[in-house]
Formats: structure tokens, sequence, C-alpha cells
């Protein structure tokens, strides 16, 4: 019970913050092998029964790739403006039956092993739509400024234009949760792991990469790297 009214906590909580492009998310691990398929049916069924949409972002569920650091083997994430959010309409019994999918969980899910919500600091403008494959680097840094300013720079780069194309880039701050310290992060897009090394290997050899790590290799710690697939997206 204690790990279902956490969630539904964190779910509907708001966070209060100067930047509208906000997120809230809950990784967990699933009880066996198989169970996503049925947490996947049910957020379906919810979203197609009730004809659900959001007057901003998305809700969406990941297949997160295996780490020796925790047991996280999916996770939910909700995302959107911030002064724009939540479903476009709402009544009684769809929010009854929103809460009910949580507590049906119980037996597939073994443990809620992270939670967060967090804000947007920086954005290259494309779209993750095509882009089902996401690393995310988790990272301590000391001059965030300075930090945002290089990132921007190397994103906007003509070399890393040239490489990245549409693949999208976003760089954030994580607001509440569990953080372990590591309260930033970056966010990429890809095709697929293949895709990710591919244009990683590409972009360690450009100049506007080594002028970012010669910038930031003082102000930056990653904590973390970590893959991850989209399974469904609920616009």
């Amino acid at each position: 019970m204690k790990k279902v009214t956490s969630l539904l906590l964190l779910i509907v909580f708001i966070s209060m913050n100067v930047m509208s492009q906000t997120y809230m998310t809950y990784h967990f691990e699933q009880h066996k092998f198989g169970d996503d398929i049925a947490i996947l049916e049910m957020l379906d069924n919810w979203h197609q029964k009730y004809g659900v949409s959001y007057k901003s972002g998305a809700f969406q569920l990941f297949d997160v790739d295996p780490s020796i650091t925790d047991k996280t083997t999916h996770r939910i994430d909700w995302y959107g403006d911030i002064n724009n959010w939540g479903p476009a309409e709402t009544n009684p019994e769809q929010e009854l039956a929103f809460g009910n999918i949580f507590f049906r969980m119980n037996s597939l899910v073994a443990d809620y092993t992270h939670h967060e919500s967090g804000r947007a600091l920086y954005s290259d403008g494309n779209s993750f739509d095509n882009y089902p494959y996401r690393m995310v680097y988790r990272m301590t840094i000391d001059d965030l400024d300075t930090y945002i300013e290089a990132f921007s720079q190397l994103m906007e780069s003509e070399e890393m234009i040239a490489i990245k194309g549409e693949r999208p880039a976003m760089m954030g701050q994580t607001i509440s949760g569990v953080n372990d310290g590591k309260a930033y992060w970056s966010y990429l897009g890809f095709f697929d792991r293949e895709d990710f090394m591919r244009v990683t290997v590409e972009t360690q050899n450009t100049e506007a990469f080594k002028k970012f790590i010669s910038t930031v290799s003082d102000i930056r710690t990653v904590e973390e790297t970590r893959g991850e697939t989209l399974i469904k997206s609920w616009n």
C-alpha cells in the first residue's frame, strides 16, 4: 500500500518552478518477465476507454536498460508544460479508473526503485517522436551557467548538426525526489542502441566536442549513463 500511495502522490504532484517544461517519473522493477505487457494493456485500455489526451506533453512507458546500480526495468514518465498540464478533459470515473491501475500494478511490480520530478533547462528544439532509443547522462555540475552555454554551443555547432541531424537533445535539472546528488541530466534521442554508438564515436572526433570537454571537465562529473527504449507514448 505504501508504494502505491507514494506513486499516486507523485503523479498528482505539480512542481512549482520558473521553467515550463517539466516532468514526473517513477522507475520500477517488474515482478516477472512479461509483466510490462499487462501494464501496457491497462494503460492503453484506460486511454482508449476514456479518450484521454493531454493539454501538452505526453504520458509514457519505457523499457530501461539493465544496470548494476539498481534493479529498474521500466519507468513511467509524465511530461508537459506546467502552465498547461494534465488531461484535456477529466471526470471522477476516469480519475478513479486511473488510480485503480496503480493498485492493480501491485501484483506486477516487485519494487518502485526511483522517483523524481524536474524541469528542462535547454532543448535544441528537435522532437523525440521518431527516436525511441534514449540515453540519459546523470551529472553533478559546479557551474551551471557555464555548462549550459557549453552544451548548447556543442549541440548547435555545425559539426554536431552534420552528425546528429534532427536527433533531439535536452538538458535539465532534478527538482524533487531521490537523485543521490545527481541533480542534473542530459537526454539524447536515437533510432536504436547502434545508432547511439555510431553518433557518439563520430561526435568524439569533432573539434566542437573537444572544446566542450575542455570547458566542462573541471565543473561536471558524469555519475551515470543509462539507455532506455520507448514502449508507448500517449499524447
